[in-house]
């Protein structure tokens, strides 16, 4: 199995950020910038196809 840290960190953050993250993830939305748990993909796709090739 694939180390899954990051993303059990990165959901623990988001739960301890309950309820006032959802003002921040509309800011976001309108932004363009990945909302909630989706950066979790974006950050994936940049290990694969960025740092995995250092």
């Amino acid at each position: 199995l694939a180390d899954k840290k990051f993303q059990r960190l990165a959901l623990l953050e988001e739960c301890k950020n309950l309820p006032w993250n959802a003002v921040y993830d509309m800011f976001c939305l309108k932004n363009n910038v990945p909302v909630g748990e989706s950066y979790i993909a974006e950050v994936e796709g940049y290990e694969r196809d960025v740092t995995s090739k250092r």
